[in-house]
């Protein structure tokens, strides 16, 4: 040999040698795939698994509390939207209680009259030298118990003891009022122009009589007798 020649290794392959090496191959991917199956069954994928069925667990129980928070909340609103029930006091007769029948309400009797007083008599002095006075109006009121009709009053005023005269039959004054209800009162004042009285120590009398205006019949008479002072 010389300095030039090196070391020469021949490897013979031939296909039977080929054949082996793949399926070896083959057998070793294969290997690796069931170790890794096998660690992913007893660890991290059951992890990963048991992590996915936390999570869904967690997200149904907060779904679930959510609905039960929102029925509490929909509850509470209807109740306070409802008015307290009235309490009701009210007692159950006994058995053996007897009701008493309800008393019916007494019948008005009216007496059949039309009532005429006189309230007041208004009178004033008038005069210098010589005074005299004069009747200057009168207050009086009607009672009627007998049926409805529209008043005419009538005044006269005279001295004491003078029926006969013109003044003890002609009215000073008169007047027509709206129709009286049966049971009803009315009291009026009218004023009165009434001739002069000069003896201021005689008596004078004032008198009201009350008419039914549509049949004209007297119905009732007051009179009262004063002093001018």
């Amino acid at each position: 040999m010389s300095g030039n020649d090196g070391v020469t290794l021949q490897i013979k392959i031939n296909p039977k040698m080929i054949e082996r090496i793949f399926y070896l191959a083959v057998i070793i991917t294969l290997a690796i795939f069931l170790v890794l199956g096998t660690f992913c069954d007893k660890g991290a994928c059951k992890t990963e698994e048991d992590n996915t069925q936390q999570t869904d667990t967690t997200t149904t129980t907060a779904t679930a509390q959510e609905q039960q928070e929102k029925t509490v909340a929909e509850v509470q609103a209807v109740e306070e939207e409802q008015p307290p029930a009235e309490e009701t006091t009210e007692e159950t007769p006994a058995a053996n209680d007897t009701q008493e029948p309800a008393e019916e309400p007494a019948q008005i009797v009216y007496s059949g009259d039309v009532d005429i007083t006189i309230n007041e008599v208004m009178t004033e002095i008038k005069g210098t030298d010589v005074k005299y006075g004069k009747v200057t109006g009168v207050r009086f009121t009607i009672k009627n118990e007998k049926d409805n009709f529209m008043p005419l009053v009538k005044v006269y005023t005279y001295e004491d003891g003078d029926t006969s005269s013109v003044f003890a039959k002609t009215p000073r004054t008169e007047r027509i009022f709206s129709e009286l209800k049966l049971g009803k009162s009315t009291t009026q004042e009218l004023d009165i122009i009434s001739q002069q009285f000069t003896n201021l120590n005689s008596y004078v009398i004032c008198k009201v009589v009350v008419y039914n205006k549509v049949t004209e019949k007297e119905l009732a008479t007051a009179t009262q007798k004063i002093k001018i002072t």
